[in-house]
């Protein structure tokens, strides 16, 4: 009697309804022509064969493949389904994402029985795997290269495999509904932000978001300009829009700002908040002396012209220390996450301004800045 074990069944990609009917289609006309693969009783391949044959009352031929554990047949599954030219690329992907558990799992068994059965943690097995299956099974370069996709699909699919309903992974594991990767990644990834922009927007209404009580000789201001509606913020195709709560320009306007009598403010900005930078640093009671020009590795979007750089307005009031050396009106540094700024940024600024600093609306811990802001701890 054969048996159907769910592991095995699970790493065959379905067939959508057509695809299954055309199957069926063809085993009523002309019998079940291709042989099933069987294990110690354990169906191996021909699980939808099997399905049909078992409806019908087809006959079917059996061939008795050996293999020395589960963990084999399942290799052999999957390298089987991957030859196979008409699955989904999510399919390939999670294929070849469990194949790689797979390896690392018979490393892990092959370690503990040449240690002697001793029970190693979790990292000291994977950093003692050999040394090829960890090149070539731990890395989504290679795992991408074995399948022909990008890297960027297998971190998708991880994302997805993770995240999303089992009904969705079903739908594209059969390439149904016009479902992509991008697509449902995207949309998790939309869903995520607008619920940690949600748990900001609440943060900041139930500490009542007020600066701190010192006063500072240093401030960087990053403030989140109006750029969107942050309702319709898209991170795959609106690379422009800002993913976190936003500010009107009289919200930014009406911001205290704990500054000493004698203060260097800088404020980051882009071309299309320019006039207004401008007016509010009036209003803040301080004078624009220079313009840092952030310029960046890569190009971004634009309407008119693509932006590849940043501004960043230096002003001061009262009469501030500096140390004026050789800091430059231009700057150059890696783009990264979003709003993200350069470490070549607060180099130069400490090798310039001397005083008691405040990052401001801060993302990320800095040695002798103090932060203010909701996401403190954003960028590690």
């Amino acid at each position: 009697m054969i048996q159907v074990k769910e592991e095995f069944k699970n790493l065959i990609p379905p067939l959508n309804d057509s695809e299954f009917k055309e199957l069926e289609d063809s085993i009523l006309a002309e019998g079940c022509r291709e042989s099933l693969i069987v294990w110690n009783n354990i169906l191996v391949d021909g699980h939808h064969r099997y399905e049909i044959c078992t409806k019908h009352n087809i006959p079917f031929k059996v061939i008795n493949k050996d293999f020395e554990d589960e963990n084999e047949a399942m290799l052999w599954i999957i390298n089987n389904q991957l030859g196979r030219r008409n699955i989904t690329d999510f399919a390939r992907a999670e294929l070849v994402l469990k194949k790689k558990d797979i390896l690392l799992e018979k490393g892990r068994e092959k370690q503990k029985q040449t240690l002697g059965g001793y029970k190693y943690n979790e990292p000291s097995v994977l950093s003692n795997l050999d040394k090829t299956d960890k090149k070539q099974y731990n890395t989504r370069e290679i795992l991408a290269k074995e399948i022909g996709v990008g890297q960027g699909t297998i971190g998708r699919v991880e994302v997805i495999l993770k995240e999303a309903p089992e009904e969705v992974k079903e739908k594209l594991r059969c390439g149904v509904d016009d479902l992509t990767i991008n697509k449902v990644y995207n949309e998790i990834k939309i869903k995520k932000r607008k619920e940690e922009i949600e748990n900001i927007k609440n943060e900041i209404k139930n500490n009542n978001f007020r600066p701190p009580n010192e006063k500072f000789d240093v401030i960087v201001i990053d403030p989140p300009w109006p750029y969107n509606n942050e309702d319709n913020y898209d991170p795959e195709y609106f690379r422009g829009t800002a993913p976190y709560p936003s500010m009107s320009i009289e919200e930014i306007k009406s911001l205290e700002i704990p500054a000493s009598d004698d203060c260097v403010l800088w404020l980051w900005t882009t071309h299309r908040f320019l006039r207004e930078s401008f007016n509010i640093l009036d209003y803040w009671g301080f004078r624009d002396v220079s313009i840092l020009t952030w310029v960046k590795n890569k190009i971004g979007v634009g309407h008119w012209l693509r932006s590849q750089t940043e501004y960043c307005i230096m002003s001061v009031k009262g009469k501030p220390k500096v140390n004026l050396t050789s800091q430059s009106t231009v700057l150059y540094g890696k783009s990264r996450e979003h709003s993200r700024k350069p470490d070549e940024f607060y180099t130069m600024v400490d090798s310039l301004c001397i005083g008691y600093k405040l990052d401001y609306f801060s993302r990320e811990k800095r040695e002798g800045w103090n932060q203010f802001g909701i996401e403190k701890d954003k960028f590690k």
